[in-house]
């Protein structure tokens, strides 16, 4: 190798020597690296005070060391291996883990920690009773493990907590309600949460059937009439959701007050005595009445005799001397047929003073007392028949027991005259009728009277309904005897409409009294029965009463509409699958609140073929447009007419049902008859069966409102007609329907 060549590679291999190490300014012998951090979880939602588990992933360097940490200051602390620990402050912090081998590589997880509300694990006690203590133990507890602290924010009055027990114990005015409750619970964290509940206690029914009787002179009189048994059977009877009716005893007292304990919350059928029941959720009911004048006292045999003048001319036919007092609420009629010593025809003095007439009387104690001559007038009327108050005589008179005596002596006079007209619109009537049946309606009678009635001004509801007797001021009436227009087949049909003309009266009351108008109108269908080729002729009676007489006379109240049972049409006879049916309908137009009356029959035949349908039972005071039968009271296989009653009535009110105002008027709906399915079930009653069964001895009485059953057509009408009208002389009108009943 020449010198040149040795250089020459001298020379190169400085060359490259020096060509690496230049190289070293850009480039490391260690292999590039890429970092990349990855933290898991990257997002949490935790309460306060709660920990949690991180892990971090690093890959592209051998070095996977991390430092962890937390962005926020106070956002909670977390250690060497990534085990976090919320703060107790709720926020949103963020755990950071950086690379040791390259710091600026960086992983964040947000961390939402949250105040828990605290959990109620226990479930509220609902069951209590009236004057029983209740209590309900809570168990609450805070899911991030802090104290928690009870407040109870809602109660009702009288309930307390005491550490985490809710104690209470009912009273009367709280029971058969709902009450609420609310206890709010709060953690040492400050979350917060509430549990809410009702408790609707069993409670007593209390209530009380007194007459308040009002006297002309402002005061009023309370009568107290024993409701202990074996006449009244109080209980109530309550439907169970499955069907069932569950029957809880009551207890009457001497004192006209009843109760009933252990009665849940809601509607129920209060009963007074089997048959007779009335739909309602009260607490409290007061089932009394008002009465005009004052308290009946004692009946005692009188003796009248007559010293009088000023008679029209007298016709013992036609006519009857009444003598009665209003405000004492005595009545009687010492002069009328049979007695043979009436004055002659024609005379116009009664002077019978040897022979006086034993009469049962209340006792009268210086009240105003009227005798008063009250007459047919033959040609006052077309159709009807008429029949007016005439001369009369006011005086004050005091009976004295025992066997008073009493002379009614004086001139009898017309001390106000008046007019009653008398216009029927009968085609209203007719179209009513027909709705309300199986078949069309035939008239059977209809009175049309005015009544002189004593007011009450201590009483602050107007036009007041106070029962009692009352005197009547002129009437129109056509019964069987009245020339009703016939048909071909010679049955009654309606008459035409029209003015049948005015009735003059004496009105010895005007400045004291008040008038009524009444009308009642009666009407006959014809039913078929299952099992028998003859009809029942059955006969109801619509009544109104008002201070006011339209002009012409309406009806006031027409039937319920499109009613059916169990979806099937009432007027059709038809087969029902189960022994509690429900009966549907819709509401007459009424301006006045509507209650309805459901009366349950059961149709027979006797072997002379007369027909009947036996009284079952009787719900009274309905307001919906709906009833399901209860258990217990209709049979599988039998057959049953369904009577549903609807009245309206001003000012009624549910708790003092039978303290109301007029006008008031009904209208009764009748069905066909209706088959229960001899395969249906028969409904379960829990409790005292017995306390359902309807006396025999009571059917009678509880069937007043049943329509009239009879085998011949032109049964005579019984219920609200007023029998002082139907023929002269008689006997004035009984207490109206809804009076308490008395033994």
């Amino acid at each position: 190798m020449t010198f040149r060549s040795r250089l020459l590679l001298f020379l190169g291999c400085g060359l490259f020597v020096f060509t690496l190490a230049c190289g070293n300014d850009h480039h490391s012998n260690t292999p590039v690296q890429n970092v990349t951090i990855a933290i898991a979880p990257d997002a949490q939602q935790m309460w306060v005070n709660g920990s949690q588990q991180f892990s971090v992933s690093v890959s592209g360097t051998t070095n996977t060391a991390v430092n962890w940490g937390v962005s926020e200051s106070g956002g909670g602390t977390i250690d060497d291996t990534g085990k976090y620990t919320a703060p107790g402050t709720a926020g949103t912090y963020h755990v950071t883990a950086i690379s040791k081998a390259d710091t600026t590589r960086v992983a964040k997880a947000a961390v939402i920690v949250s105040v828990p509300a605290p959990a109620f694990n226990s479930t509220p006690t609902t069951a209590a009773a009236e004057g029983t203590a209740y209590s309900y133990t809570l168990d609450v507890s805070d899911p991030a493990g802090s104290d928690v602290t009870l407040a109870l924010t809602t109660a009702p009055d009288g309930a307390t907590l005491n550490g985490k027990t809710v104690t209470w114990t009912p009273s009367a005015q709280q029971a058969r309600q709902q009450n609420a409750f609310i206890v709010t619970a709060t953690t040492a964290a400050g979350g917060t949460n509430t549990q809410s509940w009702a408790v609707a206690p069993t409670g007593t029914i209390h209530g009380k059937i007194q007459i308040s009787h009002w006297s002309s002179d402002g005061t009023v009189d309370i009568e107290s009439n024993s409701v202990a048994p074996p006449f009244w059977t109080f209980a109530a009877l309550v439907p169970q959701a499955d069907g069932s009716l569950t029957v809880l005893p009551g207890n009457g007292y001497a004192d006209a007050t009843f109760d009933i304990p252990n009665v849940p919350a809601g509607y129920y059928w209060l009963q007074f005595q089997p048959g007779d029941v009335m739909w309602t959720n009260a607490s409290y009911m007061d089932y009394g009445s008002d009465a005009m004048g004052r308290k009946q006292k004692q009946v005692i045999p009188q003796y009248f005799g007559c010293d009088l003048t000023g008679l029209d001319p007298w016709n013992p036919g036609l006519q009857s001397l009444d003598f009665y007092s209003i405000n004492s609420q005595a009545f009687a009629v010492p002069l009328s047929e049979p007695w043979s010593d009436v004055p002659a025809f024609g005379d116009t003095t009664c002077d019978i003073t040897n022979t006086l007439f034993p009469m049962g009387l209340n006792v009268i104690t210086n009240d105003v007392s009227t005798a008063a001559q009250f007459e047919q007038l033959p040609s006052a009327l077309t159709f009807f028949r008429a029949e007016g108050m005439g001369p009369a005589l006011n005086q004050v008179i005091d009976m004295e027991i025992p066997l008073a005596t009493t002379v009614v002596g004086g001139a009898l006079t017309r001390q106000t005259s008046d007019t009653q007209d008398i216009n029927v619109k009968f085609s209203d009537w007719k179209s009513a009728f027909d709705s309300g049946g199986p078949s069309t309606a035939q008239p059977v009678a209809a009175q049309i009277y005015a009544e002189s009635r004593q007011k009450a001004d201590a009483l602050t509801r107007e036009n007041p309904i106070l029962y009692g007797f009352y005197p009547i001021l002129a009437g129109a009436v056509a019964d069987g005897s009245s020339p009703w227009p016939p048909d071909g087949a010679g049955d009654a049909t309606w008459p035409a409409d029209g003015d049948f003309g005015s009735i003059p009266y004496n009105n010895p009351f005007a400045d004291s009294n008040t008038i009524v108008y009444t009308a009642n109108i009666a009407a006959q269908y014809q039913i078929p029965f299952p099992g028998s080729t003859a009809p029942a002729y059955a006969t109801v009676q619509w009544y109104m009463q008002s201070p006011t007489m339209a002009n012409p006379l309406v009806p006031l109240l027409k039937p319920i509409s499109s009613a059916q049972i169990d979806g099937k049409d009432l007027l059709a006879q038809e087969t029902v699958s189960t022994a509690s049916p429900t009966l549907t309908w819709t509401a007459p137009a009424s301006d006045n609140p509507v209650i309805y009356t459901i009366d349950i029959c059961e149709p027979y035949q006797n072997p002379d073929s007369s027909t009947g349908c036996g009284f079952v039972y009787e719900f009274n005071h309905l307001t919906g447009t709906s009833f399901t039968v209860p258990a217990g009271i209709l049979t599988p296989g039998h057959n049953y007419i369904f009577v549903v009653l609807s009245t309206s009535r001003a000012g009624y009110d549910p708790l003092h049902p039978n303290r109301y105002s007029l006008p008031e008027a009904n209208a009764y709906f009748l069905s066909a008859a209706i088959t229960v399915d001899g395969g249906a079930p028969a409904g379960v009653v829990r409790g005292d069966k017995k306390l359902l069964k309807v006396r025999e001895a009571d059917r009678e009485r509880l069937g007043k409102n049943l329509p009239i059953f009879s085998r011949a057509k032109f049964q005579a009408p019984a219920q609200h007609f007023n029998s002082r009208l139907l023929s002269l002389p008689g006997q004035q009108e009984p207490k109206p329907t809804g009076v308490p009943y008395k033994p």
